[in-house]
């Protein structure tokens, strides 16, 4: 199973960069004051087939990154996406991949670290000292 990815039009990242809502640097998205970070690409959401109406590429409703659109042969400008004989009218904007937050990951093995070594230090059979098994482990490791 593929990874999910969120799209954003073009229109709704201007507006929360005006307001400072979130900040792109370097192909990542964050939103700021919290910690959701994305891995962000260029995209287009297909919108209307303006040719004869067929959609023949069965596009329409879908989100599509501009490296899927070049491997395939179109062209995107603006709002338009022409692929063969085909035309479409497309939202850009960017598609978004969650970034693990690795302090998160790293403080949750951590948790496990302390948990063995609390396991460790009791032989598993004295709970009365875990608070200071935790607080002596937490000083000495962190």
């Amino acid at each position: 199973m593929g990874t999910n990815r969120l799209f954003w039009p073009q229109t709704l990242l201007d507006e929360w960069m005006v307001e400072e809502k979130i900040s792109i640097d370097a192909g990542t998205l964050t939103v700021v004051g919290e910690k959701a970070r994305y891995r962000v690409k260029q995209a287009v959401h297909f919108l209307a087939d303006v040719g004869d109406g067929s959609d023949p590429h069965k596009l329409l409703g879908r989100v599509k990154e501009l490296e899927t659109l070049t491997a395939l042969g179109a062209e995107q400008y603006m709002d338009s996406v022409i692929l063969g004989d085909s035309a479409y009218k497309v939202a850009p904007g960017f598609t978004g991949e969650p970034l693990v937050d690795v302090s998160s990951k790293e403080r949750l093995e951590g948790a496990f670290d302390i948990s063995r070594a609390i396991a460790k230090e009791t032989g598993g059979k004295d709970d009365s000292n875990d608070q200071e098994l935790l607080a002596r482990f937490l000083l000495e490791n962190l």
